[in-house]
Order: structure tokens, then sequence, then C-alpha cells
């Protein structure tokens, strides 16, 4: 293989670093280097909390499962981009929301707000997920109107838009509450590791006694102490005291040493990530269907999606980029609505009106992805497009 689709992104010198923290035999499990990463990605995205996990699919778990105990939340309906990973929409499944599918926009490749706007007109929802996919935004300023004039809570999937940003502001930062991935090959990796980000102080309280085992441990005094006024419970028994359900989706302090030392790139990789993007956009724009990003935006991609005229060139071009080393991949889940694990669960009629979504199908069966990361140069892209453009023959 002469392109792999994801490349480490942890340099040398932090695993050189990592390995001499860990000759001072530290405290492991979560602790300071936690808190210190938060507070760090909460500047570094411009909210007020963050909370790190362990994966960026634990912080969708644990936002679906804190947003249904949200007060603000009027009802169970979700509304969400058909076209995604399965870990945004399975929390809402397992949790026992009403899941409703919106089409794909065919210009970003992210929630269709023509649609979206439509839906909410039928019957407003509680909750509106949106994917920032693969690093291009969505189209922020409709969907913030929608949820003024609506009153839903917005979540923000950012787990492949890492550093992405729209007018100035980090995705991330506009909704209600936003998750982050920090796996192996995306912008910025811990190993493992995920963020979950919020400016509501109950929110993240609920999240921070759901990551542990529903007790109240991780919170500031005077939450904890409003909990503790509610019920009768001794003092050997509180930090033993259970106040909602949890989980364990704790990280470690060696995945938080990482995320230190990974954060202040941030600005650095999605510059250059979008450079990465732009670079692709310029030579394949004029053959295949790429997305085509809302005005102002910085799009910090883990790959370059690309969508071939019709099934049988997209096997054409998928066999070409295997013989010449390059491997690739479907656009990330493609349509939810048509693999297996979700098909069991799609019970309203809607789900199945396939005319509402035609272009999710057109992702799902004729979309790839090429590789898109930091140390490729523009020759290696120049060669991997000439693959895909069939100029090159291995």
């Amino acid at each position: 293989m002469k392109y792999y689709l994801a490349n480490n992104t942890i340099p040398n010198s932090d695993i050189d670093d990592l390995a001499g923290w860990l000759g001072t035999y530290p405290r492991l499990t979560k602790g300071d280097l936690t808190l210190k990463a938060e507070s760090m990605w909460s500047e570094a995205i411009g909210v007020k909390y963050s909370i790190f996990c362990n994966s960026g699919s634990s912080a969708n778990l644990l936002a679906a499962s804190a947003i249904k105990e949200c007060q603000e939340l009027k009802n169970y309906r979700v509304i969400m981009c058909c076209a995604g990973w399965i870990t945004t929409l399975s929390p809402f499944m397992q949790l026992g929301f009403n899941v409703d599918f919106c089409e794909v926009d065919r210009n970003t490749f992210t929630i269709d707000t023509n649609m979206l706007e439509k839906m909410c007109e039928e019957e407003p929802p509680g909750l509106v997920v949106l994917v920032h996919t693969l690093g291009a935004p969505n189209n922020m300023k409709k969907i913030m109107e929608l949820k003024e004039k609506y009153g839903f809570l917005l979540m923000e999937d950012c787990c492949p838009a890492v550093g992405s940003s729209l007018d100035d502001k980090m995705v991330g930062s506009f909704g209600n509450i936003s998750t982050f991935s920090f796996y192996y090959g995306h912008q910025l990796s811990s190993i493992e590791g995920g963020f979950v980000c919020t400016n509501n102080n109950w929110i993240n309280s609920l999240m921070l006694m759901k990551r542990s085992h529903g007790w109240a441990n991780d919170l500031d005094e005077e939450t904890k102490t409003t909990l503790f006024d509610g019920c009768d419970t001794p003092e050997y028994r509180r930090r033993f005291t259970f106040f909602t359900t949890g989980y364990n989706l704790r990280s470690t302090e060696l995945n938080a040493f990482l995320a230190i030392k990974q954060i202040p790139r941030l600005k650095s990789v999605a510059e250059e990530r979008n450079r990465l993007f732009n670079l692709y956009k310029s030579k394949l724009e004029h053959k295949f269907q790429v997305q085509q990003p809302n005005p102002n935006s910085i799009v910090s991609t883990i790959t370059f999606p690309f969508i071939c005229s019709s099934e049988e060139e997209r096997q054409e071009v998928y066999e070409r980029l295997v013989k010449a080393g390059v491997e690739t991949r479907p656009i990330s889940g493609g349509n939810l609505m048509e693999h297996p694990a979700t098909l069991k669960y799609l019970i309203r009629t809607y789900y199945h009106l396939k005319e509402y979504f035609e272009f999710a199908h057109i992702l799902h069966t004729r979309g790839l992805c090429l590789p898109c990361y930091m140390g490729l140069t523009d020759e290696d892209i120049d060669y991997i497009c000439k693959v895909v453009l069939g100029e090159i023959y291995e």
C-alpha cells in the first residue's frame, strides 16, 4: 500500500515525552491531566464546559443520555441527517427516542436545510442532530434561524470535523451540545478519546455523573450540595450515591497527556487539512461531484469525499485505486437507512419513502473517499488524482 486512508497523527516526540512521563510512575486513571485537557479544549472551541471521555462514540452516548433528562427537551422526536456514522444514531435508538431522518444536501453532504424546515413545520422536533460531514460545516445560519423559530435543542457531531470553522466560529460552539473524536488518524489523536462540550451547567453536570457511574464526585461543590440537600445521605455514603443512570466512559491520564500535547496544534492542523481539501477539489471537481462548502468555511477533513456519475464508474475508480496502492472507502457510513442494523428499527413508513432520500442513496452507492492527512505532499495528491481520473494505470 502506497497511501493508507489515514496516518498516525501522534508525532514521535509526543511518544518520547509520554514514555518519559510514564517513567515517573504517575497516576494513570482520570486525574489532574484530564482536567487540564478539558480546560484547554473548552478554550480552543469557545465553550464553557468540556468532558474528556474514551471515544467520540462515547461522547455521543453521553450527550444523548443527558439530553433525554434535560428539562429543555420538549419532546423525544429527533431529526438527523441520514448520512453519517452509526454511533451518532445508535444512542438515540437505544434510549428510545423517535428518530426521523432528513435528506443530504447536495453541496455540502450535510443536512438538507430545506427538508429540515419542512419537517419542523410538520412536527417540531425536540432535538436536531447535525454531523459536519468530513469537515464541511452545515448551513449554520439557516439552522440557527430554525432553532430560534421552533425551539429545538441542537447537537453537533463534530467527530469528523475537529478544527473546522464557519465565519471564524468553531464547529461545536453553535449548539447546546457537541461531540468530538480524538481517534487514531483523526485531526488530533489521543490514541482513543473524545470530548463532549456544552455551555449548560446542568447538562454538563449530568454528563459528568453519567461518565462515572452516575455519582456526583466530579461535580462542583455548589451543584453537589444542591443534589444532597434533596436526600438524607450519611457522610460515609456520599461518594457512592448515584443520582442518575450512568456508565464508565472515562479515559485515562495517559490519553489526556497526549491530548494536551495535541490541542495546541489544532489551528495549524486544520489549516493544512483545509489546504489539502481544496487542492483535491481543484483537481477533481470538473469530473466528479465534490463538496462545495459554505463560504468562509475551514474544512478540516479526515478524508476527501467525491461521488461518481454511476455505480459502474465508482467500481472502475475503486479498482484503479486498489491497483495503484491507494486505500479508499465509502463516504462515512453512507446512508444509515440502508444498513441492516438500522432497518430493523425503522418503523415509521416515512423512513421508507425513497423519493425523499435520492441523494443519500447516490452518496451511499457512488461515493468514495481519498487519503487526506498531514504529511501528504502536493505531488502525492497529484498522483492520487491522476489515478482517480484514469490518467495513470499501475
